[in-house]
């Protein structure tokens, strides 16, 4: 994971945090917050993954103000943030399985469903292999997109809120579509999803 200094200060002040309180909650120095969003120090992969956890989990940042020691420390982060994000063949969000072969989010099919016919009518049925590739969130316009469309069918209102959980564990959609603007294409999405089954590999 590449993050720049422009990055870092972009998603700080995302958080309305001073360069004293980042510091802290990551243990560090202010001076050394500083040198990495001016350029002047590389931001190291655990560096990045603990600030992106700190941008999806704003119970995990310390209240600098009033005194509070750091609740985690980086290494803990990291490991919080490396442990949200495993993507693994199969995961499931309740209905919801990740295929690692196609990159998508398919719907399991094992239940009737209601859903509506041109009129309005309720149909009862089963629903149909229903899928989501991945590769097209390259933006917040794209993902809001298709929250919409499965808002909208008949057997939605469950498996929108699992779809949006399994996007928030596999891109983190704040830090990602919010603060950081997406991606530039659908390549760049797969190679992201591919070096997550990697990683999750590796563990």
């Amino acid at each position: 994971m590449m993050m720049q200094g422009d990055d870092l200060r972009a998603l700080r002040k995302a958080m309305n945090l001073r360069q004293a309180a980042l510091a802290r909650g990551l243990g560090m120095t202010p001076q050394f917050i500083g040198m990495m969003e001016r350029g002047e120090k590389a931001i190291e992969p655990r560096t990045a993954m603990a600030v992106l956890y700190l941008v999806d989990h704003p119970e995990a940042r310390p209240d600098v103000e009033a005194g509070d020691d750091p609740i985690y420390s980086p290494g803990q982060l990291f490991d919080l943030w490396e442990e949200s994000r495993k993507l693994a063949d199969g995961r499931t969000w309740g209905r919801w399985r990740f295929s690692a072969d196609s990159l998508t989010l398919d719907l399991d099919s094992r239940e009737d469903v209601v859903d509506r016919d041109g009129d309005g009518n309720e149909i009862m049925g089963r629903t149909e292999r229903y899928y989501v590739p991945l590769t097209d969130m390259v933006d917040a316009e794209s993902l809001t997109n298709w929250i919409g469309q499965i808002a909208g069918k008949g057997w939605g209102a469950v498996a929108v809120g699992q779809f949006v959980a399994a996007l928030n564990d596999i891109f983190g959609i704040q830090g990602r579509f919010v603060q950081a603007g997406g991606f530039e294409n659908a390549k760049e999405v797969k190679a992201y999803l591919l070096g997550m089954l990697a990683a999750a590999e590796e563990v």
